[in-house]
């Protein structure tokens, strides 16, 4: 079950994959703002970070979680922000030689606004969903977790 967790070291060992990126300390600043959300299943986590009112970028470090299992979890990661959290927007930051993290984002339901290139060549595409797109597949077979 999806639960609000306040682990510092649950997070840390979560986003160890991603370490030469960002540094331990990016994540306990991160950790420390009152208005982002560690979401919890196992050892999967979500990171619901605070952007304006009612707009959350979000991230996923799964564990364990693989395949269907996580795009499931995804879902109801999705749901929580928007039933719990007072979420109208989410955006999901994804760099293009990610061709899985982009493909799953997809399957949850995001879509695409196209793909970024920053002036130091990195590229990433940007996904969005509203509160009213969420609604509208939750109510179909699409949503089924």
């Amino acid at each position: 079950m999806i639960h609000r967790s306040f682990d510092l070291d649950l997070l840390i060992e979560a986003t160890e994959c991603h370490r030469d990126l960002f540094p331990v300390e990016d994540f306990v600043t991160w950790f420390n703002l009152p208005r982002n959300i560690m979401l919890v299943e196992g050892r999967d986590v979500g990171l619901v970070t605070y952007e304006y009112p009612g707009v959350y970028a979000v991230h996923w470090y799964y564990q364990d979680a693989r395949g269907r299992d996580a795009i499931n979890l995804g879902k109801r990661m999705v749901s929580e922000c928007f039933e719990k959290y007072g979420a109208e927007t989410l955006r999901a930051f994804i760099r293009t030689d990610l061709k899985a993290s982009r493909w799953a984002c997809r399957q949850v339901g995001f879509k695409s606004s196209g793909i970024i290139e920053f002036s130091d060549g990195d590229k990433n595409e940007l996904f969005f969903m509203t509160k009213q797109e969420y609604l509208t597949m939750k109510g179909t077979n699409k949503w089924v977790t």
